[in-house]
């Protein structure tokens, strides 16, 4: 019996849009956007981030620029969700309908960030040459990253994790190491206490807290 690929296993949306309607789609604009983006109005920010990055998930790009752009992005989208969680974090257990909705933007932002670099990973691994491996690595370990905070958010709310997010952290560990970049170091500004991390260790991280017993533990405890 054939084994199923990982690539045929990960999931992962298709593409179908020429332009995206908030910006061009260079790096440049997109900064420009970013910039004018409301932060004092958290809300109105996410709302919009989650706008954009919906849009560019649609958009046909060469996976270099998709990077580009959902590098910049990422930390505007960990900035939105960390302020966010002053809203259902250290809270009642069972949240009210308001604090729900704010649970389920937060993970649908990482959710959505984390599906725009499996799109390059699904790009690239069918005719990946080894000029490809610091993109491919890059898009493997954000692709993980972006996974573990729903993940984390799940663990901490006592709640179940999202269908099909142990599938594609599992899926995309496998790619990696189908590839031999599980060990290939990338630096992420957006983790503590390190400068680099590769997309085993931050498998391992997501292997850890699955493994753990959240529910002898505090909230503040589970994040530490």
């Amino acid at each position: 019996m054939n084994e199923t690929s990982p690539l045929q296993l990960l999931r992962v949306s298709t593409p179908t849009q020429s332009r995206l309607t908030f910006c061009d789609a260079t790096p440049r604009d997109l900064k420009r956007w970013i910039a004018n983006l409301p932060k004092a109005n958290i809300g109105e920010t996410a709302r919009l981030l989650y706008q954009a990055i919906g849009e560019l998930n649609l958009l046909l790009t060469p996976s270099e620029n998709r990077l580009q752009l959902l590098e910049l992005l990422r930390p505007e989208v960990y900035y939105v969700c960390k302020h966010l969680e002053r809203h259902f974090l250290q809270q009642a257990i069972v949240l009210d309908e308001r604090s729900r909705k704010i649970v389920n933007l937060c993970q649908a932002l990482q959710s959505h960030l984390a599906m725009g670099y499996k799109q390059i990973v699904a790009r690239i691994v069918p005719k990946f040459t080894k000029d490809r491996a610091r993109l491919l690595s890059t898009a493997l370990q954000r692709a993980m990253h972006a996974l573990n905070g729903p993940l984390l958010r799940a663990t901490e709310l006592y709640s179940p994790v999202p269908e099909g997010l142990w599938l594609d952290l599992h899926q995309l560990y496998r790619i990696a190491c189908q590839h031999r970049l599980q060990h290939q170091s990338v630096s992420d500004d957006l983790v503590s206490q390190v400068q680099q991390l590769s997309a085993e260790q931050t498998y391992v991280v997501a292997l850890l807290l699955g493994a753990s017993r959240s529910n002898q533990l505090r909230q503040g405890q589970i994040a530490r």
